[in-house]
């Protein structure tokens, strides 16, 4: 037990009359309050036994707790086993090991003057009142807590943080009133369709909406198996979502060329390997080296949980080539998927930097012919 442990309870019975630091000692769920109500029962009967030499009459329920304090232990120092490949080489340093010893000063009220009556009254209101104070600095210091919190930067996802400079937004309308109801349709139809559509390598999806007509594109690196023999599968999917939400709708159907180039695509594949047993860094590596290949100027790949079926979840990356997650202009895809193995779910990110979109600077050529161009105006 140490000193600064047993002052916490301590504080709790300060000013307290020596029956209710009684009760509040038995039922605080602290290891010194055991110890500190013995020396509080042990003051108790010093203070009764006082009296009764004294042969003055002396009520228990008078008696409070005017001073308590703790003062540190004798100190003993106790040596550490080493380990066994230094043991005989070095000696471990001791520990210092230290104990507190409380103590308790009880005078009855009344035998105190009515000057120090009156300063023990306001302690005893200044004692309570910091209770209030203590919660009102912890709002502060939280409040602080949180400003500083805001100054310090976080990660973003990839996508948002390009949302309107150098990416496009995946759903593609307006609505005054309806928008709760549109925005769940969307999210309903989209997960649907993944989860119809898994075999198919769907990338993404968007979604436009103009009055009562639908368009749902859909990004995929097998379109064959959405269109299906003479395009039966995708008139059947229409239908299907024709009957859902009740509107006019077309499907598009895009293919992705170069599927090894996809975040969200590498990212699926990685974890399908992880479902059928596949070594989670041989999978993380093939992803890497078929990306460089098809010319992607940098890659990143990281999977999180019971890699191989470890008892204590981890995190695994590999970073090949440039990333810069901070430059607007990078034209940066991330993906995330999910692999449901029998030893629990495993993460996957990816992303894949394509270079930059937006150009830096003109061509000095063109940037001399509109100089002229703005001469001759002038």
């Amino acid at each position: 037990m140490s000193p600064q442990k047993a002052r916490l309870v301590m504080d709790l019975i300060r000013g307290q009359k020596a029956q209710a630091a009684l009760q509040t000692l038995r039922f605080t769920p602290k290891r010194a309050a055991k110890h500190i109500e013995k020396v509080l029962r042990s003051a108790i009967a010093n203070a009764e036994r006082k009296a009764e030499d004294a042969g003055a009459p002396l009520d228990v329920d008078e008696l409070y707790v005017n001073n308590c304090f703790v003062n540190e232990g004798t100190r003993w120092k106790r040596l550490r086993p080493g380990p066994w490949a230094a043991r005989s080489a070095t000696r471990s340093a001791p520990r210092i090991c230290g104990s507190a010893s409380p103590s308790i000063t009880l005078p009855p009220r009344s035998a105190l003057p009515p000057s120090k009556r009156k300063r023990k009254r306001k302690r005893r209101a200044r004692y309570r009142a910091p209770r209030a104070q203590s919660s009102q600095r912890q709002a502060k210091r939280s409040k602080e807590g949180q400003e500083v919190r805001r100054q310090m930067g976080q990660k973003t996802h990839p996508y948002g943080f390009r949302l309107g400079y150098n990416k496009p937004w995946k759903s593609r309308w307006y609505a005054d009133r309806d928008y709760a109801e549109l925005l769940h349709e969307d999210v309903k139809l989209r997960r649907e369709l993944k989860e119809r559509l898994k075999s198919a390598g769907i990338s993404s999806i968007d979604i436009e909406r103009a009055a009562n007509k639908l368009v749902v594109r859909i990004y995929t690196a097998r379109p064959g198996i959405i269109i299906g023999r003479k395009g039966a599968e995708i008139d059947k999917l229409k239908q299907e979502v024709q009957k859902r939400t009740k509107r006019e709708v077309h499907i598009d159907i895009q293919e992705v060329h170069r599927p090894e180039l996809d975040a969200q695509l590498v990212a699926e594949s990685i974890a399908l390997q992880l479902e059928k047993r596949v070594a989670f860094r041989r999978a993380m590596r093939k992803a890497v080296d078929s990306a460089l290949r098809f010319g992607c100027k940098g890659i990143k790949v990281r999977v999180a949980g019971r890699l191989n079926g470890a008892e204590i979840a981890r995190k695994e990356w590999y970073l090949q080539g440039r990333l810069p997650l901070q430059t607007l202009r990078a034209d940066i895809d991330f993906g995330f998927a999910q692999a449901y193995t029998t030893y629990g779910v495993i993460g996957v990110k990816c992303w894949v930097y394509q270079g930059k979109t937006c150009p830096s600077a003109l061509p000095r050529s063109k940037k001399s012919a509109r100089e002229s161009r703005r001469n001759e105006f002038c």
